[in-house]
């Protein structure tokens, strides 16, 4: 590596649900804002921080996207956790959960 090349990022996002993901939601965010997006060589995750990570991923290019965008992907994926959760986000959970209630229910 030499002086004019600037060092590569190495981010994990830990796990703990929704906290967990809002938490690295920010951290992400502060990256971009302070300019450090074309330096994040590999974003890693497990649990609450792979909903941060898989929507991020899916959303935009870190390497290129500017403050203003990944601001507009924040918002989006914090109003998600805040106003519906983690387990509740998808409108296949409550299927489910009748699905395994229904046995329960008719007996």
């Amino acid at each position: 590596m030499t002086e004019a090349t600037p060092p590569t990022i190495g981010v994990c996002l830990s796990g703990g649900g929704h906290r967990a993901a809002l938490f690295g939601l920010g951290a992400l965010l502060y990256l971009v804002d302070a300019g450090k997006g074309p330096q994040l060589a590999a974003v890693s995750s497990v649990s609450g921080g792979s909903m941060t990570n898989a929507a991020v991923g899916r959303a935009v290019d870190l390497h290129a996207v500017s403050p203003a965008e990944f601001d507009r992907v924040a918002t989006d994926l914090s109003r998600a956790l805040v106003t519906r959760g983690t387990l509740w986000a998808s409108s296949a959970t409550y299927l489910w959960v009748a699905g395994l209630a229904l046995p329960f229910v008719a007996a």
